[in-house]
């Protein structure tokens, strides 16, 4: 058990310093250098991802079955890329290490919606942490030149939207829910993923497809890098720079994210991600010579910038671990062990659960008074 731990440490560092830091170069690089159609770039990428998903996950399964099935399954997908788009779209202006601290907009994000959403009080560790974060995006935006301040703000503040969107998705998303959740099996975690970023990426080609016929005959807009147009779609630089990313970055990086949260749980590995815009830095620095991307833009007030927004990442991420380790991990399912999610009134009952134990700490005793 405990090699296999130390094995699920190495695999999170592996993925966090080398996988995660190369992934966000690999986007700068392709944005601004190879100035490659980011939706043709972007399906390549997760067809080839999936393929190797599935072939590592197999095919054969319940569940993938049941998530080809799912209307939840189009909505989270159709997020998932959207995301991946605006990130393109984001470090196309930013350096990939700036743009990496920028996306943390999505840890306030998370906690506006969980609060006013779906009624979970931030903690205060949580809101000091997000004010500190917050304090930090606004040192690094204090310096974007005046000229494309307005789109890296816009852009900024719908990639965060996206990343908490899809992480709502996937909490609501039934299959994908269960199989991230509730199995010990890395497979077939594996396998639905693939089978969600598959079917999203073929249906969204298709849809491309035709309304690159309509852009190449009937253009709209003019010189975009997100609509395609028929050429497009025989562009090798946009093709075989999305294969090379999906099957040497997406893939292990999916594979790395399943196998660390089974074995050093998810918070931990989240503590660890903490830390990767300074390992896009590193690699942004040492492959500079290669990408021609030049790291002199990042300042000293970047860095102090950066570090405070790291800072304030570990301080949440670090609390949640103390949390989980003191209260255990979704108390609720130690008092809930099955319900109808088709059954709304069931449905609404377990909500109540769940939100009255995380209103009071998971304290039982308190909670059951409440409720009684």
């Amino acid at each position: 058990m405990e090699n296999k731990v130390l094995k699920g440490w190495l695999a999170a560092l592996f993925s966090v310093l080398v996988l995660w830091g190369l992934n966000n170069v690999m986007i700068g690089y392709c944005a601004k250098i190879l100035e490659v159609n980011y939706l043709i770039y972007t399906c390549s990428a997760f067809i080839s991802a999936s393929f190797m998903l599935l072939a590592i996950g197999g095919l054969k399964d319940d569940l993938a079955k049941e998530t080809l099935r799912s209307p939840d399954t189009l909505m989270f997908g159709l997020i998932m890329l959207l995301g991946y788009l605006l990130t393109l779209s984001l470090f196309f202006y930013t350096s990939s290490t700036e743009g990496a601290f920028l996306q943390r907009i999505s840890m306030i994000f998370s906690l506006l919606v969980a609060w006013i959403f779906m009624q979970r009080k931030p903690s205060i560790i949580n809101t000091i942490g997000a004010i500190i974060v917050l304090i930090g995006i606004g040192l690094i935006c204090k310096d974007i030149p005046e000229d494309i301040r307005g789109i890296i703000y816009l852009l900024m503040f719908l990639e965060g939207a996206a990343l908490t969107a899809r992480t709502f998705a996937a909490e609501t998303h039934k299959t994908y829910n269960r199989a991230i959740r509730e199995s010990e099996d890395p497979k077939l975690k594996t396998r639905i993923v693939g089978f969600v970023m598959f079917l999203v990426s073929v249906v969204f080609l298709i849809f491309s497809l035709m309304f690159a016929t309509l852009q190449t005959y009937y253009p709209v807009f003019e010189n975009s890098s997100i609509v395609p147009v028929l050429s497009d779609f025989y562009d090798y630089k946009s093709i075989f720079a999305g294969l090379i990313a999906g099957i040497f970055l997406i893939t292990p990086l999916r594979i790395i994210e399943f196998f660390s949260a089974n074995t050093i749980k998810s918070e931990n590995f989240l503590a660890l991600a903490a830390v990767s815009p300074f390992a896009t830095l590193f690699w942004e620095w040492l492959l500079e010579p290669l990408t021609g991307i030049s790291t002199k833009s990042f300042s000293i007030n970047d860095w102090i910038a950066g570090s405070i927004i790291t800072f304030g990442c570990l301080l949440t991420a670090i609390y949640q671990m103390y949390r989980t380790k003191k209260y255990g991990l979704e108390k609720w399912r130690d008092y809930i062990k099955t319900y109808d999610e088709n059954d709304m009134h069931v449905y609404h009952s377990k909500d109540i659960v769940v939100k009255t134990l995380y209103h009071y700490n998971d304290d039982v005793n308190y909670s059951a008074e409440a409720l009684a």
